[in-house]
């Protein structure tokens, strides 16, 4: 393929209560996005909403220091992308990856 390889890191937020139920993501620098019909179905408090972001919010930043070792992030702007997943189980890890974790 002959093509740039990077990583876009990107965390779920799991409703507390049942982590594997997708409420958000967020991805490196803090970009996040919530799905806030979710976050009102689960009955999920701004409190706990929080806490699960200041839990997962480490873990992007160190995963792509990890899998890029010294490499410089690939600007993805107006570049057609392949992304691969570990297994999108909602989806909602797809909305900041196709954003490039921006």
């Amino acid at each position: 393929m002959d093509a740039p390889l990077d990583v876009i890191v990107v965390r779920k937020l799991g409703v507390p209560f049942h982590p594997e139920y997708a409420m958000g993501a967020i991805g490196e620098g803090g970009v996040r996005f919530v799905d806030w019909r979710v976050v009102a179905e689960a009955g999920v408090t701004a409190t706990e909403l929080a806490q699960v972001i200041d839990q997962e919010s480490l873990k992007p930043r160190r995963r792509a220091a990890r899998f890029r070792i010294a490499q410089a992030r690939i600007d993805i702007s107006g570049r057609v992308v392949v992304i691969v997943d570990d297994g999108i189980a909602t989806g909602i890890d797809r909305h900041r990856g196709d954003k490039g974790g921006a």
